[in-house]
């Protein structure tokens, strides 16, 4: 998103403690990433590049006390007109009225407390990812737009024709997506065996009955959604908001067998662009677009071209220039 608003003129400072932000600032070359699948094993060859995976409260807490301290220094250093984040902090707030600074918020509707809205309310704009977290925040007199999530066509993106792996599924088992993994995952390995990759944190106990692999770093998972003919994709517990998954998915070119979600099918076209089950269904059209590699390829290619012309980091950007330069 920042490199694209860079595109408008803006001038664009990442100050991010989790992440090697300038890999999706820069861009990344996967002309030296490749797999080696043998014996239901993956193996990823690439340069290893060191990064925190775990978050404890501790590290939250110490790096928050390090950007409240030296907040004040690195406004003033680096002239900040505006700050945007998704993350609640409060002492933000005393700092940007000091020197009137405009907050903006994006709210992927994973924090709905009071202390998110008395924060918001206090923040000059909010982006929200979902039809119903605008609903929500236009209720309690918060000024908001609906911005969508969106995939980074930089970094997803179409590598190999090699489809190699039947079934990927990339992401943590969470407690929030249990019922929904019991329903329409654990049916698909049951009949599926190993054919059947999980790619996450959470699933080491099930390395009997499928291939379990090791949390793929966010800059390779196009690699694995490239070799893949049928990406799965299942949602939290919140049935509106549509999640990275699908946008990045699609923009690799890879077919998407998902579950329901309110607001996937105003977005997409169920059997046109991606294919909606429920769990009664899910063997039977699984094992149809398995057998239909050319059907298969044909909606995963109306889901590319829907995901490049209306959903990628350049048209949110627009949307956020569009309001941003109005406050």
């Amino acid at each position: 998103m920042g490199r694209e608003l860079k595109t408008f003129g803006l001038e664009v400072i990442f100050s991010d403690y989790r992440r090697l932000v300038w890999l999706n600032n820069n861009g990344i070359s996967f002309s030296k990433f490749y797999i080696d699948y043998k014996g239901n094993k993956i193996n990823l060859n690439t340069i290893s590049i060191l990064t925190p995976l775990f978050y404890n409260k501790f590290f939250i807490n110490q790096t928050y006390k390090l950007e409240e301290k030296n907040l004040e220094k690195f406004i003033l250093r680096n002239k900040i007109d505006m700050i945007f984040t998704h993350k609640y902090f409060k002492p933000i707030i005393k700092i940007l009225k000091k020197y009137k600074i405009k907050l903006i918020l994006f709210s992927g509707d994973e924090d709905f407390s009071k202390e998110w809205f008395d924060f918001a309310r206090e923040s000059d704009f909010v982006f929200c990812a979902s039809e119903y977290g605008f609903k929500i925040h236009k209720e309690k007199g918060i000024k908001a737009e609906i911005l969508r999530y969106a995939v980074d066509d930089k970094i997803f993106k179409p590598i190999r024709k090699n489809k190699i792996l039947d079934f990927v599924f990339i992401g943590r088992n969470l407690y929030d997506r249990e019922n929904k993994i019991s329903k329409m995952i654990f049916p698909l390995i049951k009949n599926y065996g190993k054919r059947v990759h999980l790619f996450g944190f959470g699933w080491e106990k099930f390395r009997n009955i499928c291939s379990v692999h090791e949390p793929v770093i966010w800059y390779l998972q196009p690699l694995i959604y490239s070799y893949s003919k049928i990406s799965l994709n299942v949602h939290r517990s919140s049935l509106y908001v549509v999640n990275l998954r699908t946008y990045e998915t699609l923009a690799c070119k890879t077919f998407l067998l998902s579950d329901y979600g309110n607001e996937l099918g105003k977005l997409f076209e169920n059997k046109r662009d991606l294919v909606m089950v429920d769990e009664k269904e899910i063997i039977e059209v699984a094992q149809y677009y398995l057998d239909n590699e050319i059907e298969r390829d044909k909606i995963a290619a109306n889901g590319y071209e829907k995901v490049i012309k209306n959903h990628t980091f350049k048209q949110r950007a627009k949307q956020v220039y569009d309001v941003i330069k109005l406050l």
